[in-house]
């Protein structure tokens, strides 16, 4: 048996004790669901789109889109993971506009994105040497490989029914990228060499050309491709949309030997006001639970100690207040008193690692609200 001396134990008691009974604060998440307003809004007079994809030579046979998360943001309908195999379906499913009518021609707005098809030049074979493993030794075989270029291009342009183009922009342009299919071995490769390397190992000319010609090439421009055609719904989604989205904001009561009876109250005032906000007709009411929620909160810190962690409002708990009222003047687009509320809460660990997660939020919210004309 291991004897402690009396001091140590009683030393590691006290701490025991002291963080059983020390408060702490306590996460809960509300949801928050809103229209996203655009980055770069469109002319009031836009009610409907069309889109159109020109494939020129890329095939489209392999392209599918699979559910995402953009951000920590999340598009409210549900994403689709089937396969797909045709123009028609990349149209529908990756040239999206949210808050927009689709139509199938002649929209407000015409969204067009042209591809051309992946083009290699410059094909050279060369050959390197590598040790392979046969049985309990290491033999030297000569290992073939291709150096080249390829060049690729996608670009996404949109216009108004009077054919006046709003913006294009191009995705994916490659001209002339080096790069090497099929490891090279012991090779030296000059400072000027590929910058991309793809393939495995081939110690037949036969096998690396066949696997080059068969596989590679058409998985290297579906990859090309595909992100392309994620970076336009990504655009038309986060910058020219106005996409219904939610977000699951952290609001923070306390834990410990207290009760808290007033900050499960203001929780419960936030998610109130949470759902008056997914409709604007019931802003006014919504901005009415969120002030009764700071009350509270603003009531709580006045019973804050610094001194004592196992005061009620302990230094902890304060700073998750401080970060609660900063949320909610962003909620109510108050962002000057958002800021000044987060540095509050900054000054404490706890504090900081809440503010830290949701400040891209708020920025990116002021942002496009200003963009909006909005505030």
């Amino acid at each position: 048996m291991i004897h402690f001396p009396r001091l140590i134990i009683t030393g590691i008691l006290l701490v025991i004790s002291t963080f059983a009974i020390a408060q702490r604060i306590e996460k809960n998440e509300v949801r928050l669901t809103y229209m996203q307003m655009p980055l770069e809004p469109l002319p009031n007079e836009i009610l409907t789109y069309s889109a159109r994809i020109v494939p020129g030579d890329v095939s489209f046979k392999n392209i599918h889109l699979k559910n995402q998360n953009l951000n920590k943001i999340i598009q409210v309908e549900a994403g689709s993971n089937n396969n797909y195999g045709s123009v028609s379906k990349c149209e529908r499913d990756f040239l999206t506009l949210p808050g927009y009518n689709r139509v199938p021609e002649n929209g407000d707005l015409e969204i067009e994105v042209r591809f051309k098809k992946l083009i290699v030049n410059n094909k050279r074979m060369k050959t390197g040497t590598g040790q392979f493993s046969e049985g309990n030794q290491m033999v030297s075989r000569t290992m073939y490989f291709y150096e080249f270029d390829y060049s690729y291009f996608a670009a996404v342009y949109i216009s108004t029914s009077g054919k006046d183009t709003l913006y294009s922009k191009v995705f994916n342009s490659f001209n002339h990228i080096k790069a090497r299919y099929g490891n090279c071995g012991d090779c030296k490769e000059a400072s000027d060499g590929p910058t991309e390397g793809f393939g495995a190992s081939y110690t037949s000319v036969q096998e690396l050309e066949e696997s080059f010609n068969q596989r590679f090439l058409s998985e290297l421009e579906i990859k090309w491709t595909r992100d392309a055609l994620l970076n336009v719904k990504d655009y038309l989604f986060s910058v020219k949309g106005k996409p219904m989205v939610y977000n699951d904001i952290k609001i923070v009561t306390g834990k410990g030997k207290h009760e808290y009876p007033d900050l499960d109250t203001a929780v419960i005032r936030m998610k109130t006001a949470a759902v008056k906000l997914s409709s604007t007709e019931d802003k006014l009411a919504a901005e009415q639970y969120i002030n009764e929620a700071i009350s509270i909160w603003q009531k709580a810190l006045e019973e804050l100690d610094n001194t004592n962690k196992k005061a009620r409002i302990n230094e902890e708990i304060a700073s998750g207040l401080y970060y609660n009222i900063g949320i909610a003047y962003a909620w109510m687009n108050q962002f000057t008193s958002c800021r000044e509320w987060f540095d509050k809460a900054a000054k404490e660990k706890d504090g900081a690692r809440l503010v830290n997660d949701i400040k891209w939020w708020v920025d990116s919210q002021e942002k496009r609200l200003k963009a909006n004309a909005i505030i």
